[in-house]
């Protein structure tokens, strides 16, 4: 938002955006794409959005252009493209969830909104039950303990507050783990701090007894990575 306000700044006529919600969380990217809404209504602002992330941005798009291999495939209604979903198959794109689902239903015209898409399920199934069961909880992993991390506390210099405030975790042989949270929540801070790049203000991280090559890192902004020619 503060960059797109640094742009507003010289008052365009015209606003393109390259991938504005590539690296940020849900609830970020719903408040940048509303704040876009109001600009094209309000002040007539034409936005032009290249975007892999159709989930988000499709419902909010009258237009569609599509592009492979520096040409124009595909120009039109983006509500034409949604009811021929080859259009976006064809060249490598995934269709935005709501459409998907509509088009498995046989559900049609289909929505690219997920609340038109639920009213448009519920209206061609009636007696759909209305609430799935509540998922099962799941039983803690076994296995050997790699990562363990215990009461682990992080500022970065000049913060008032902590980026990780006594977080404890275990993770274990084998497994795969998704790190979810929010922009900020201190996820890549957590991650840094496990390889080794960062260090924790109080509690601390216990590692297999492999070296100093038992945690490698890709890191979200590559830059901060591909800086020289090879690997050595």
């Amino acid at each position: 938002r503060l960059a797109l306000a640094a742009v507003l700044a010289a008052r365009p006529r015209i606003i393109a955006l390259d991938e504005p919600i590539s690296q940020v969380d849900p609830q970020g990217a719903a408040d940048l794409l509303r704040l876009l809404v109001r600009l094209n209504r309000e002040q007539g602002i034409t936005v032009v959005i290249v975007e892999h992330r159709l989930q988000e941005v499709a419902p909010l798009c009258r237009r569609l252009v599509l592009m492979d291999e520096g040409r124009i495939v595909w120009d039109g209604a983006a509500a034409d493209a949604f009811r021929r979903p080859q259009v976006l198959l064809a060249h490598g794109l995934r269709l935005p969830q709501p459409v998907a689902v509509c088009h498995a239903l046989d559900v049609f015209p289909p929505a690219a909104a997920a609340e038109e898409a639920i009213a448009a399920i519920k209206a061609a199934f009636p007696r759909l039950a209305p609430a799935l069961a509540a998922p099962q909880p799941v039983d803690p992993p076994a296995g050997e303990e790699m990562v363990s991390i215990r009461k682990l506390s992080f500022r970065y210099d000049g913060q008032e507050c902590d980026a990780l405030d006594e977080l404890s975790l275990t993770l274990r042989r084998g497994e795969m783990i998704a790190v979810m949270g929010a922009n900020g929540a201190g996820k890549s801070t957590l991650l840094q701090i496990i390889n080794g790049l960062l260090k924790p203000r109080r509690g601390g991280v216990s590692l297999p007894r492999t070296g100093a090559n038992a945690v490698g890192q890709v890191m979200q902004n590559p830059d901060l990575m591909l800086f020289c020619s090879t690997v050595r």
